[in-house]
């Protein structure tokens, strides 16, 4: 949430009352204080537009925010390709920025804007949302911008080619410090964790007007989190989403959620406590729903129930997004290492790039292993000058060969039916630490498949992709395997690199259609003796992906 708008009025306090009991805004009385701008080069604006962009705002002068709100403003004026209407909802500031909207010189879309105190960022975008025309809504934080022309338009032919009820996009994230985009995580869109955070920004969801007004629009309890309550809300009445590709936004980090962080996470504590236990009838304290959000853990059960709604509303694009998170992911962060490398050399010098190189690499084993693959081939052939670079080049265009190939492959749909990755938000129980490859936990790593009818009493081949946390000083890692409650194997690992290990499943295990399988690590892996501390020891087992697949029929032996 921009810093702008989270400085509304806070003297007028929030709404303590309950979602249902709450006044929604009084479109009549709000339309007569509306006021209009007629856009320069349309004389006759269209009342009935395709999309509104909604702008809340307060003391954008006051706050050092001028020019980021007049870029805002401007870059509304530049999208094309579908009809559009501005609504601007200022909290009645009293430093200028009032006459700022009323100076404003639109010259192609239509701005309707109103003045008036309200209580807070919420109650404005209620206000925004009632009094909008377009079939579509989009709410734009008065210091962030569209920086693709084309945005709103593609999302509004996406959202017309599939009929759901919203559409989500990547953004660009902005430094608050340089204004330079940084990867962050809002940069990216992961739907596979969206029940463990809001993986896509509010200023990229486009949404159908009648379906926010359909859940009341915003629930003004909240401070920072009123947007992710609404999303959860669309999703578990029914409503379903679509994946716009096009970058259009640009987002600058500050404000309430993000300086307040602890308010904010108790506050996404808080609705999960409610809606969880309102939609998916498992009950917990706000204090339990803060420990989910933070940990990213949850009891199997929720997760399990989620997972059903997570089908219902993003479809295929929980499939796609996997196959192009494991295809597109790895070249994504090695063009982000490349990057790093090439900042540091200059910056730091060679010698200080190489060892952040190093500990960035030896986070992501399954790269860094390809990587010394490579480098070690380009010294022996080349020499050493530039060979990190070349290394890393050469790595991310076979990964982008690889991804071309695989996003072509439709059967990589299969997150559900006969594979799970550590990318998936129903994957584990227990205490654990996501990277962008895999997972370290030092307790249970549990599984859930609901299989396809033709795995149903078949005897299956499971492949799972484990390392450990293990050093020369150190013994072998030993991991049990149950399956539906049943003792089925140990695995051993020597290596802390992410191994492909096998075993097989009986068909008795897969009769009732599903797999319920823990890999069972011991705590404490790592010797005290060593140095470690309890964090580094409890980080003993690095879970990457599970799949199934039918046992091949081995073949007579002839004569």
């Amino acid at each position: 949430m921009s810093q702008t708008l989270a400085t509304a009025n806070p003297e007028l306090g929030w709404v303590d009352d309950e979602f249902a009991a709450q006044p929604r805004p009084d479109v009549a009385q709000l339309g007569a204080m509306l006021r209009e701008k007629t856009p320069a080069n349309d004389a006759a604006p269209n009342s009935s537009p395709m999309v509104t962009v909604v702008t809340v705002v307060f003391n954008a002068i006051k706050n050092d925010r001028q020019e980021q709100l007049i870029q805002s403003l401007d870059s509304v004026q530049a999208q094309v390709g579908t009809t559009i209407e501005h609504v601007v909802i200022d909290g009645a500031s009293p430093d200028g920025t009032v006459e700022l909207i009323q100076n404003y010189h639109n010259k192609n879309i239509p701005i309707r804007w109103l003045s008036a105190p309200d209580k807070g960022i919420y109650d404005a975008m209620n206000r925004g949302l009632y009094l909008a025309r377009g079939k579509y809504v989009i709410f734009l934080n008065s210091d962030d911008f569209y920086s693709n022309p084309g945005g709103l338009a593609d999302s509004v032919r996406r959202l017309e080619e599939t009929g759901c009820d919203f559409s989500y996009s990547p953004i660009t994230v902005l430094s608050e410090t340089t204004g330079e985009p940084i990867d962050h995580p809002s940069s990216h869109v992961d739907v596979n964790i969206f029940f463990m955070e809001m993986s896509f920004c509010h200023q990229s969801i486009m949404l159908k007007r009648e379906a926010m007004m359909g859940i009341r629009g915003f629930d003004l309890r909240y401070r920072s989190g009123a947007d992710y309550d609404s999303i959860l809300r669309l999703i578990f009445s029914g409503h379903r989403a679509c994946r716009v590709d096009t970058n259009f936004v640009s987002f600058r980090l500050g404000g309430f959620s993000f300086v307040n962080v602890g308010k904010s996470q108790q506050e996404v504590g808080t609705i999960y406590s409610r809606l969880y236990k309102k939609y998916l009838n498992v009950e917990f304290t706000p204090e339990e729903g803060m420990a989910i959000y933070v940990k990213k853990q949850a009891p199997r059960i929720l997760k399990q129930r989620q997972l059903a709604f997570a089908r219902a509303a993003f479809g295929d694009a929980i499939q796609r997004e996997e196959a192009l998170w494991q295809t597109n992911g790895l070249d994504d962060d090695l063009q982000t290492l490349m990057n790093r490398l090439n900042n540091l050399s200059r910056q730091r010098g060679v010698f200080a790039a190489m060892l952040d190189t190093a500990k960035l690499l030896l986070t992501t084993p399954v790269k860094f292993t390809k990587f010394l693959h490579l480098y070690a081939k380009i010294k022996k052939s080349e020499g050493k000058a530039n060979a990190k670079i070349k290394a890393c080049n050469q790595l991310i265009a076979q990964l982008k060969a690889k991804r071309e190939g695989a996003i072509a492959d439709t059967t990589l749909k299969a997150i559900d039916k006969i594979c799970i990755s550590a990318h998936d938000f129903w994957y584990t129980n227990g205490l654990y630490a996501v990277e962008a490859w895999g997972a370290w936990t030092g307790q249970t790593v549990s599984v859930f498949f609901t299989l396809p009818e033709e795995f149903k009493n078949q005897a299956l081949t499971a492949k799972v992709n484990l390392g450990a946390y293990v050093i020369p000083e150190s013994p072998k890692r030993v991991i049990d395997i149950m399956v539906n409650d049943e003792k089925l194997t140990r695995i051993e690992i020597d290596n802390f690199m992410p191994q492909e290990h096998s075993f097989e499943i009986p068909a008795k295990m897969t009769a009732a259609g599903k797999l319920d399988i823990d890999f069972i690590a011991e705590k404490a892996f790592v010797p005290k003796e060593l140095g470690f501390n309890e964090d580094s020891r409890s980080l003993a087992m690095t879970f990457q992906q599970f799949s199934v697949q039918k046992q091949k029929r081995k073949r007579k032996a002839t004569r």
